[in-house]
């Protein structure tokens, strides 16, 4: 049993001689890698930063081209009233042309009618 417990013991200082080489292991490690873990911190950061821009540009490109087609739609539709409205307009203007050509004509008989009935 004495036996055992003397095992025991020098297998618990081991350990804590283990355990502060692992320690003192780390430190120096950390102080080895801290500059690496600490860009390694800001590049995902901005590396995030710059998936979010990423988006927010797509999402702005979707929309401005969406609004772009819609406003070409909108011209095209414009200029085609346009179209519309000058061949109505030229359509009218005719129609008036030959109204007034039909009042004169109307007007001439109805006079040439009075100067018959008078004579």
């Amino acid at each position: 049993m004495e036996c055992y417990r003397h095992a025991f013991s020098c297998l618990q200082k081991l350990i804590t001689k283990q355990t502060k080489l692992v320690q003192k292991s780390e430190k120096k490690l950390n102080l080895v890698l801290g500059g690496y873990l600490a860009r390694q911190k800001n590049l995902v950061s901005r590396l995030n930063e710059l998936h979010r821009d990423v988006d927010m540009s797509r999402i702005n490109y979707l929309c401005f081209s969406k609004l772009a087609a819609q406003e070409q739609k909108s011209k095209n539709a414009w200029c085609r009233s346009w179209v519309v409205l000058t061949m109505r307009l030229k359509d009218a203007k005719e129609r008036m042309k030959k109204e007034k050509e039909r009042h004169a004509a109307l007007q001439k008989r109805y006079k040439t009618l009075l100067m018959q009935i008078r004579s």
